[in-house]
Parts: C-alpha cells; sequence; structure tokens
C-alpha cells in the first residue's frame, strides 16, 4: 500500500556571497508525504493539458527516493514489476496517448544546482533533473555564463533537456552538456556518462528511446565565462543588426529571445502545446533540387546528410496553419506548433497528427516525424 515509506530530501538554492556568485544545494529533511499516490489527473502535468489518469505515480524529490522506488518497484507484493517506467518533468513534450496511462510515473522534483568545477574559461554547473530548465538558463545567464542563452523561454526541465538534445535559434544542448547521472533500475545504481557516450543527434539521444530503465537525476553542464553572441540563425542576427555588440550580455540575449520566443509560441498555460510538434526533416540533395524547381521559397538549410526542411513550411503549404477540426489546429502565428483549443479526448489529437503527416507525405514525399513522447 502506498505510504510515507521514504523520508525525501527537500532541496533550496542558497546564493553564497563570493566573486563566483556560487548557488549551493542546503538539505533539509522532511517527509516526503507524496512520494506514492494513486489514480492522479495528469490533465494539468502536462503542457497540452489532454484529460488523461495514471493509476501509480511517484514524487522522485532526491536520490534516496528512486532507490526506495527501486526496492518498491521489484517487490512483487505491489504489483508494479514489468509495467513502463516513465520519468516525467514538466510534460512539456509529453502527450498521453489513453484515457488511463498504464505506465508507472515518477515526476521529477528533484531541484538544486551546485558549481563544482571552474577556471579562467569555463564553469562546470551540476543541475538537477527537476529544474525547469527556463530558470536555470536565466540564472546562468544572471551569473554571465553563456551557452546557453538561445535557449531561453525553453518549457520542460533539465532532466528532459539532454533527453531530445533540445536546440533553438543556432544552439542545441548538447554542445553545453559535459555528463549525464542516471539512475538505472537494471541494476539499483546511479551511473554517469560522458557527453560523447550519449549518442547526441538532431533532437536525438541514447536516453529517448530506451525503456525506461534510465532514469536522469542531475546533468553537469560546461559553460563558457567569455561571452561571445551566436547569431548563425538569422532571425536572432536580425534582433541584433545594427546593435553595438560591445556590450551586449548573456542576460541581454536571453530577454531578447524568450520575447521572440513569446512573440511565435502561445503560452502553453493559456492554449496546450508541446512547442514545435514535429521535427524538421531531412532530405536528400536530389530530392530537394526536385522541390525547388517546383517551390522556389521552400525553406531549407544545410545538413551533412542533405537539406533540412523546414517544417513549418510543409505544413503551412499543406494549408494546415491556423486550421481547426474539433478542439485542435496547428497555431495560426507558428504552423509548427500544435495546439489544443479544448480536444476531449487525445483520439482528436492524434487523428489529427496523422491527417498532417499524410497530407504533408502525398504532396512532398517526405515523412513527418512527431517531437513528443506519446505515452500509453
Amino acid at each position: 500500500m502506498p505510504a510515507n515509506t521514504n523520508i525525501s530530501t527537500n532541496y533550496t538554492q542558497e546564493k553564497m556571497q563570493n566573486s563566483e556568485k556560487r548557488t549551493r544545494i542546503s538539505v533539509s529533511k522532511t517527509p516526503n508525504t507524496n512520494f506514492w499516490q494513486k489514480d492522479i489527473n495528469l490533465k494539468d502535468k502536462s503542457t497540452m493539458h489532454l484529460k488523461a489518469t495514471v493509476k501509480d505515480f511517484f514524487s522522485i524529490k532526491d536520490d534516496r527516493d528512486l532507490i526506495a522506488f527501486y526496492d518498491i518497484y521489484n517487490n512483487d507484493a505491489n504489483g508494479l514489476k514489468g509495467r513502463k517506467i516513465f520519468a516525467l518533468g514538466e510534460g512539456s513534450n509529453t502527450v498521453f496517448v489513453n484515457p488511463v496511462i498504464d505506465a508507472v510515473i515518477l515526476k521529477m522534483d528533484l531541484c538544486g544546482y551546485n558549481i563544482i568545477r571552474s577556471n579562467e574559461d569555463n564553469v562546470w554547473v551540476c543541475c538537477k533533473s527537476g529544474v525547469l530548465f527556463r530558470d536555470f538558463v536565466w540564472e546562468m545567464c544572471e551569473n554571465n555564463y553563456s551557452g546557453l542563452e538561445n535557449l531561453s523561454g525553453i518549457y520542460g526541465t533539465v532532466g528532459a533537456a539532454p533527453v531530445q538534445n533540445i536546440g533553438a535559434y543556432g544552439m542545441e544542448v548538447k554542445d553545453t552538456i559535459d555528463s549525464v547521472r542516471y539512475f538505472d533500475m537494471n541494476d539499483g545504481k546511479f551511473h554517469t556518462i560522458s557527453n560523447k557516450d550519449c549518442n547526441f543527434g538532431y533532437r536525438n539521444s541514447i536516453f529517448k528511446y530506451q525503456d525506461g530503465s534510465k532514469i536522469i537525476s542531475d546533468v553537469t553542464f560546461k559553460l563558457n565565462k567569455h561571452f561571445s553572441l551566436n547569431t548563425s540563425y538569422s532571425a536572432v542576427a536580425k534582433l541584433f543588426e545594427g546593435v553595438d555588440k560591445t556590450n551586449i550580455t548573456p542576460t541581454i540575449v536571453c530577454e531578447k529571445i524568450k520575447q521572440l520566443r513569446n512573440s511565435k509560441l502561445p503560452d502553453p498555460n493559456v492554449l496546450g502545446n508541446c512547442g514545435s510538434f514535429f521535427k524538421n526533416p531531412v532530405i536528400s540533395i536530389e530530392h530537394y533540387e526536385k522541390l525547388h524547381k517546383i517551390y522556389s521559397d521552400i525553406v531549407a538549410f544545410d545538413d551533412k546528410e542533405g537539406k533540412k526542411i523546414g517544417a513549418g513550411w510543409l505544413i503551412e503549404k499543406c494549408g494546415f496553419k491556423g486550421k481547426k477540426i474539433g478542439g485542435i489546429s496547428m497555431y495560426d502565428k507558428q504552423s509548427l506548433v500544435l495546439v489544443n483549443h479544448g480536444a476531449k479526448s487525445s483520439k482528436e489529437l492524434i487523428d489529427y497528427a496523422q491527417e498532417v503527416i499524410q497530407t504533408v507525405k502525398l504532396r512532398f514525399d517526405i515523412t513527418l516525424v512527431a517531437e513528443p513522447h506519446f505515452l500509453s
């Protein structure tokens, strides 16, 4: 039976008064009264806000909670063993497929970060997986540590960031991740792997398609102390066009990017969404050249495997921008964002997404792939 089976550690961030503006994790022991909960409503546990419930829901606040969960999960008397495990952050990249979710959900509520190493050029910051990524980015920028500023405003948690190697406006999180620490349900131990061993790719890593046994607890970032403005993305270059760049700081970029993002993307608290719903597909040069002869305005970027095509452009060309079917549409200001206007069920979302995929495939011979994780 669910009970207060564990004493967890609640973390708070306490600024230390020194030149590094270091943040440490202070610890106070209090009972984790919500460690194991039953029959939880998930509508507000995902930014898509689809109706769903889950039978078993665990709140993970520290390493000991993960160890306690391992013991509970592997105890046959609890009826959990063999069921899929899913680590949930802010739910900004998660779609609940069924009205009742069969998976065992771990809500990753680990908080706090700590500077673990520093030299003249760089700083290594270890951050707990439950910290909101946008808050962590802002904190780092305020401390004049750079490398994350173009990722400002992205919903989700730090632990979710490496899973699909989040990226935006010319940056990918893989370029700042030094290592990832995770708890392995196969052996009940913590492991740390390097950036290289994460096998990062475009919206991909070893964590994305694993069976749920690797639960990220911490991410260590290697950030720069010497700021260099990244304007490789055209929209960012336009933001700072004609501006004296000598006085630009990471915080200024962070705020500008946040404003740019907010002008294009809906607030998930107002209109349910997961941000960009489809990946930008990569096609061969030959395929691109055939399309370019027909569509001179095609949005494309160079890629090592050919050409990366703007999924938003494909979707808009097929007439889905702002097109509403039931309670679902592609956003009228950004055709890459699928939004929930009050869908009665996840079936409406899935049917709509399939229609988009099929229409794009028929017209362009390109198969779109959804970014979010579909959990059943």
